[in-house]
C-alpha cells in the first residue's frame, strides 16, 4: 500500500511538524498526551476527491484532487502567561495560504479556508479550548503511486 493515501496521517504529521516548527506545541490528536500545558492537537477529517479534477491515467478515471477538514485545537491554561485569543491568532496566521509551511513529499496543498470555531471553557480545569475548522484542498502525485 502507498503512503501517499494515508492522508490522515501525513496531513497530521505535517501539521504538526509545521506548529513545532514555529514553536507551537502540538501532537495529533489520537496520540495520548499529557495536557499539562498549553498545546495544539491536530485531526484531519477526509472529506472525499473533487470531481472536477478527474484524469485518465492507464485507461481509467482517478481522482488527484481531494479535500477535508483540517481541526487545529488551541487549548490554553488560564495559569500560563499566553493568553488563548492570542494563541488563536498565531494559529490563523500561520495557516493564511501565503504561510502556510504544510509539507508532504507527492502533495501540493491548493488552498486552506478558514471555516468556523468552537470554544469550550472547563472551568474545573482553569482550561480553554477552540476547535479551529480549516477545508483544505490538495492534490496528490498519482504517478508516485
Amino acid at each position: 500500500m502507498s503512503n501517499l493515501l494515508q492522508f490522515e496521517k501525513n496531513i497530521e504529521d505535517a501539521s504538526v511538524a509545521f506548529f513545532e516548527a514555529n514553536n507551537l506545541s502540538a501532537s495529533v490528536s489520537r496520540q495520548a498526551v499529557n495536557l499539562a500545558s498549553d498545546h495544539l492537537q491536530i485531526l484531519f477529517e477526509y472529506g472525499g476527491a473533487m470531481d472536477e479534477t478527474r484524469q485518465h491515467i492507464a485507461g481509467h478515471l482517478e481522482y488527484p484532487t481531494h479535500q477535508g477538514q483540517l481541526n487545529v485545537v488551541v487549548h490554553t491554561y488560564r495559569t500560563s502567561e499566553s493568553t488563548h485569543n492570542v494563541r488563536l491568532g498565531k494559529v490563523r496566521e500561520l495557516l493564511l495560504n501565503h504561510n502556510n509551511g504544510l509539507s508532504v513529499d507527492g502533495y501540493n496543498f491548493l488552498d486552506l479556508t478558514p471555516q468556523t470555531a468552537m470554544t469550550t471553557e472547563l472551568e474545573d480545569e482553569n482550561v480553554d479550548s477552540t476547535n479551529l475548522i480549516f477545508n483544505l484542498r490538495f492534490e496528490i502525485d498519482l504517478n508516485q503511486l
